[in-house]
């Protein structure tokens, strides 16, 4: 199955700022559970005053109530929809974290982990389980506590289910009894603690909190990087003096581009052809309509700048997120402070390099259309190579 991803990045000034989050859904290899050194185990067995480092609490606290039940901790929460509690161990060693959770389910409620929380902010993520077969990655920042991914998987059974959340080469990965659910790349939340968490209203056990030192997996760069279509693209950089580069290239006129795109990660490669039929409107927009290898058509408007619209309203969004860039959208997009700059004879080459993904684009000078490009990050390669194009004559159309 390929894989679902987001890449959620903030628009300032329609420019593109790669640098709060990705996350990946879907497939995955599972957890190496011989990478995994304990450094920290709670069994719920003992000394109620020492489980948790003395953090948990017991009896009636506000809307909940915590207790201990054959060797496992219950949070109950059973009249307040939007209540919070969680725990956090005082240490700051270890780079993964696991914990068992079974649960009876409110309305909109989990259980789970509390990972990379931050003492001086209160910020965190947390890795629950929200059901009997979903699971969910909650945030929080300066912004509040909010969803992040939810979803299901068949890895969720009956009873009991380890929850296990690994930082692996900056990537935080998330499994479900050892098996692949979802990895995030942020870096708003860095906090260095972790620990148990329950959310909405309902009965949950938590049982075996672990913390370990996770062996990393070496972070390399993609095998076989974007090159030019051809070698008759010689680049050569350009100078800050340069500003056709920069300069919107929206088609002049209506045209389909098909598109063959190739994606690729250690476990699947699938091509896929696509279709994009882009027609200017007379407001200034342009209507694009994307039709996958499926039949399946989905119909964006957006600026030249690629900016989308929306009731004629512009959104927070480019057609970036939901497509490749199909046309030079020029400076306010290809923003010169993240993106380097190669120019040949008749091409346009962007790039943008960072520690966890590589962008890299190529668009003709004549008309500005995307000839090929590449979006790799640690987990999977997409490129997509323009086949081929023909122009669209709406003389007769635009009369009715």
């Amino acid at each position: 199955m390929k894989k679902l991803v987001y890449l959620i990045s903030i628009l300032v000034n329609f420019g593109l700022v790669l640098a709060q989050s990705s996350v990946t859904q879907g497939e995955g290899p599972a957890l190496n559970v011989n990478n995994l050194s304990s450094i920290y185990q709670e069994t719920f067995e003992g000394d109620p005053e020492t489980m948790m480092q003395g953090a948990l609490t017991f009896g009636q606290d506000g809307s909940w109530t915590g207790s201990l039940n054959n060797g496992a901790y219950l949070m109950e929460n059973q009249n307040d929809a939007t209540a919070v509690r969680y725990f956090y161990l005082g240490t700051s060693e270890g780079n993964a974290a696991s914990v068992e959770v079974a649960a009876q389910y409110g309305s909109f409620s989990g259980a789970g982990l509390i990972y990379r929380f931050d003492v001086t902010t209160g910020n965190y993520f947390a890795f629950i389980l929200s059901g009997p077969n979903s699971y969910a990655l909650l945030k929080r920042n300066g912004d509040g506590l909010a969803l992040m991914i939810e979803g299901s998987s068949a890895a969720i059974g009956q009873g009991a289910n380890r929850l296990s959340i690994v930082d692996d080469a900056g990537e935080m990965k998330l499994y479900i009894n050892e098996t692949f659910v979802a990895s995030v790349s942020d870096n708003e939340v860095v906090g260095n603690r972790a620990g148990l968490i329950a959310v909405g209203s309902g009965l949950f056990q938590l049982d075996n909190f672990s913390i370990y030192n996770y062996t990393q997996t070496q972070n390399t760069a993609p095998e076989n990087p974007l090159a030019p279509k051809s070698s008759k693209v010689e680049t050569t950089v350009a100078t800050n003096q340069t500003t056709t580069a920069w300069t919107t290239q929206a088609p002049q006129q209506a045209m389909v581009l098909y598109y063959e795109s190739t994606y690729k990660s250690d476990s699947e490669t699938t091509i896929e052809n696509l279709e994009f039929s882009i027609t200017p409107q007379a407001n200034g927009l342009w209507e694009v309509v994307r039709k996958a290898g499926d039949g399946s058509t989905e119909t964006y408007y957006a600026n030249a700048e690629g900016q989308l619209f929306e009731n004629g309203q512009a959104l927070d969004k480019s057609l970036f997120y939901y497509s490749a860039a199909l046309w030079n959208f020029g400076e306010s997009f290809f923003s010169q402070d993240m993106f380097s700059l190669e120019e040949s004879e008749d091409a346009w080459f962007y790039s943008l390099n960072q520690e966890d993904l590589q962008l890299r684009s190529l668009y003709d000078k004549v008309n500005g259309i995307l000839l090929e490009e590449q979006f790799c990050n640690t987990e999977f390669c997409e490129t997509t190579r323009l086949l081929g194009m023909e122009e669209i004559d709406t003389s007769l159309a635009s009369r009715f």
